[in-house]
């Protein structure tokens, strides 16, 4: 029962950051703030801006149209989560 639970307050987690992504800005910072919980110290900032970079030019119309959640889903799928 334990993983069920984790599934439903990480789904929540999830649903609260694409609430606060409102541009790109902010779907740059979400995604720093992620590559360092998952990277910590061994954070290759090219790599990370290649990711990011890549997302948002891949999912440019989403991103025009406000779907920072389907960005986010994107991200968090490129980390296994």
């Amino acid at each position: 029962m334990k993983a069920f639970i984790d599934f439903i307050m990480e789904n929540l987690v999830n649903e609260a950051d694409e609430e606060t992504i409102k541009d790109e800005k902010t779907f740059r910072d979400y995604a720093r703030n992620k590559f360092e919980e998952v990277y910590g110290d061994d954070l290759d900032e090219d790599e990370m801006n290649k990711v990011v970079d890549g997302i948002l030019n891949d999912y440019k119309d989403e991103a025009e149209a406000g779907d920072w959640g389907t960005l986010v889903g994107v991200l968090n799928k490129s980390f296994g989560s």
